[in-house]
């Protein structure tokens, strides 16, 4: 299991097989049915929009996104698999159709009872399981620490729990979980 949380995937770099810099990661796309990345969004370098075909944009580079199958492997860098010719293929234009992983940060997150736990302040991503986000970090309410059995840190802040996107039923202003507050009580006792 390869665990990498969400923000930390932003601004690296994307190479192709032919060793150029396409440019850097802005975002993550993903599918909101299963949980799965889907595309990267990339800031291209000056100039590859012209060569991508993929027309200027605002400023001095265009988005564009790479669909995650066409990544061979990510750790300090993001390579890809396939060369200039194949990325032409593959790679489509910004949309507006595929949401984005940083739209679930800052999130509340609520319990089947409808009780707030708090807010999404990050998200991890299983490589090795097909890049599927497997949990939000969220910071915990200060009113639900200790419902939840929780301490709080070092000067006041509340802490930090996993909630597992397999408990997340909707997702819409906010997460709605399929779990109750005993239920999380139960799991958070367990896994945090």
């Amino acid at each position: 299991m390869y665990i990498i949380q969400s923000e930390d995937l932003k601004d690296k770099q994307v190479i192709n097989a032919d060793a150029r810099i396409l440019g850097t990661i802005a975002d993550v796309k993903y599918d909101h049915k299963n949980w799965n990345v889907s595309h990267f969004r990339v800031n291209l370098n000056k100039g590859l929009e012209k060569e991508l075909a993929t027309g200027k944009s605002r400023g001095h580079f265009a988005k564009l996104l790479i669909p995650i199958d066409s990544v061979d492997r990510a750790s300090e860098v993001v390579l890809l698999a396939c060369n200039m010719g194949c990325i032409k293929d593959v790679v489509i234009p910004d949309s507006d159709n595929i949401p984005l992983l940083s739209s679930l940060v800052g999130k509340k997150v609520v319990t089947s009872e409808n009780v707030n736990i708090g807010e999404v302040v990050s998200l991890s991503i299983d490589l090795d399981e097909h890049w599927l986000v497997t949990g939000m970090k969220v910071r915990v309410d200060k009113e639900i620490v200790e419902t939840l059995g929780l301490k709080k840190g070092l000067f006041g802040k509340t802490p930090l729990i996993t909630v597992k996107t397999i408990e997340v039923n909707v997702v819409g202003d906010m997460a709605f979980m399929s779990r109750t507050l005993d239920e999380l009580k139960k799991e958070v006792a367990v896994y945090d």
